[in-house]
């Protein structure tokens, strides 16, 4: 059977309605079903082919729909004689730009805007405030419409957008006296008679648009639209709070080194504590950071199958450390072994059809990405051992903090501390693992090295510290009492498929005999 029948199968009997299953006889399913699920066994990215074509349908949709509910509101959007505009007010080409004062995305962005407004002399740019971040985004709301009734919201729209601190009362009334402004009104934010003040989180009343469906996905955000045609701008900066059932969240960044994800913040980490420990490292660029958002924008996740029961994760291009997380289908349910930071639709659609979870658990810190992610959307408990509960960025009642040496997760696998490379490292022991000899899923707490004949055993692998001899025997002894012939680490092609156990101990030998007594070069 070919690969576009296939492709067709399995997005028909994954996810078309129930008349097209009715078509076909018991026989005939079941037949197209064994077909199937031996295809999917060799090649699961006919599935994720399927599954990215159905996204790919339903973006394209959802583009359309976006488009007509931007016409539908052209006039609100766009020519709104109340809105405050920059640029050329004649000018062929309008974007429009939702911002709040205390955005720090927004604030970056303002040179970026005035420099294009500089350039591009037919772009008419229209503001408009959407006070989402607090009590002082109100605040400078209304003493923007008390600087707009006074002839000057240009003024103080600039200056407010390079403020490094907070537009509390006292910063706005020292900046309304800096720009001439009638400081009891732009500190109180008094507008033009009949003007109310905007409740919490709710779009300042006389510059509302009347569907504010259309405003809320970012906080910052363009829509274009020229008199003589639309044209249309982008979203610029990125990142930014989002619009969560009403309601506006902020972000949670991720550290670019290691990929893993911290609590929501309006602005990111003053550092990353992973990447700071000695254990890992903070590149010589400096820190950077991103969002899950800006990574399911230009990456995606391949899939490997090693063995039937057993599919490799990994994303291109690299996000972070580029470890791979492990998907182990069980008959009691599957385990997603370690994480990696990429979770996006197409991804979630195929564990899904693959039976979902039934649980995450990871081997140590470094793995940790976006953990809570994965558990939340499968609301599945994701396993950390307590010892390294000090490293956790994002706190979430989905996350299962076990304790002592040993802590069964499913019937067929099993979680070992292991120690070493951090206090709470783990293994995860699979007895149905290389067709029932046993296999150990290790990260890289065992390091499988290129030759995949042997394996590491580091306290940090980028900065070259090696564990200590007595450390690496008792982590060798303690796995040789546990049953297996296979070891899969945490990258691309790192694993020994056979031999497995007699490549431990004869790797932590050759790595204690050079610690212990390393010989003249």
């Amino acid at each position: 059977m070919t690969r576009p029948i296939l492709l067709a199968l399995a997005a028909g009997l994954a996810l078309a309605p129930p008349a097209f299953a009715q078509g076909f006889s018991p026989e005939q399913r079941r037949e197209i079903v064994d077909v199937l699920r031996d295809a999917l066994k060799q090649d699961p990215s006919i599935l994720r082919d399927a599954l990215m074509a159905l996204e790919q349908a339903e973006t394209s949709a959802k583009a359309e729909a976006q488009r007509a509910g931007i016409a539908a509101q052209a006039t609100a959007l766009f020519r709104n004689p109340e809105d405050p505009v920059k640029g050329n007010a004649q000018g062929a080409v309008t974007i429009v730009e939702f911002f709040d004062a205390r955005c720090g995305y927004c604030k970056q962005m303002e040179p970026v805007v005035d420099q294009m407004l500089r350039r591009q002399k037919d772009v008419r740019l229209v503001l408009k405030d959407l006070p989402i971040l607090g009590p002082n985004s109100l605040l400078a709301s209304r003493a923007l419409l008390a600087a707009q009734r006074q002839g000057k919201y240009a003024e103080l729209h600039d200056a407010l957008m390079k403020l490094r601190e907070e537009p509390a009362e006292p910063v706005l009334k020292r900046e309304a006296e800096r720009l001439g402004l009638d400081c009891g009104a732009a500190a109180a934010g008094h507008g033009r008679p009949g003007d109310r003040p905007a409740a919490a989180g709710e779009y300042p009343p006389r510059r509302r648009v009347a569907d504010r469906g259309h405003a809320g996905a970012h906080h910052r955000r363009h829509a274009g639209a020229g008199r003589r045609r639309p044209r249309h701008a982008g979203a610029a900066g990125g990142g930014g709070a989002r619009e969560t059932r009403g309601l506006t969240a902020m972000p949670h960044f991720l550290c670019q080194t290691c990929s893993i994800q911290f609590a929501e913040s309006e602005q990111p980490p003053a550092a990353c504590p992973i990447c700071e420990d000695e254990r890992q490292y903070v590149p010589a660029r400096g820190q950077q950071w991103t969002t899950l958002d800006r990574l399911r924008g230009g990456h995606a996740n391949t899939w490997r199958a090693l063995e039937p029961d057993l599919l490799a994760i990994r994303s291109v291009p690299a996000v972070g450390i580029d470890q791979r997380a492990l998907l182990v289908r069980t008959p009691a349910g599957n385990l997603l072994w370690d994480c990696i930071a990429l979770l996006d639709a197409a991804t979630i659609a195929l564990v899904r059809a693959l039976g979902g979870l039934a649980g995450v658990a990871l081997s140590h810190p470094h793995y940790y990405s976006t953990m809570v992610e994965w558990g939340r959307e499968f609301g599945v408990p994701v396993w950390v051992h307590a010892a390294d509960r000090e490293h956790v960025t994002r706190p979430d009642p989905c996350l299962r903090f076990w304790e002592d040496d040993a802590q069964p997760v499913l019937p067929d696998i099993t979680l070992h501390r292991l120690g070493g490379h951090f206090a709470g490292g783990a293994v995860a022991h699979w007895r149905g693992g290389a067709e029932g000899r046993g296999a150990l899923l290790s990260g890289d707490i065992l390091q499988v090295l290129p030759d995949r004949r042997h394996l590491g055993f580091m306290r940090s692998y980028p900065c070259l510290i090696p564990l200590p001899a007595a450390e690496v025997r008792r982590m060798a002894g303690y796995c040789a009492g546990l049953e297996w012939e296979a070891i899969y680490g945490a990258f691309h092609e790192r694993e020994i498929l056979a031999g497995g156990k007699a490549a431990l101990a004869r790797s932590a030998e050759r790595h204690c005999a050079w610690v212990e007594r390393m010989v003249e070069p």
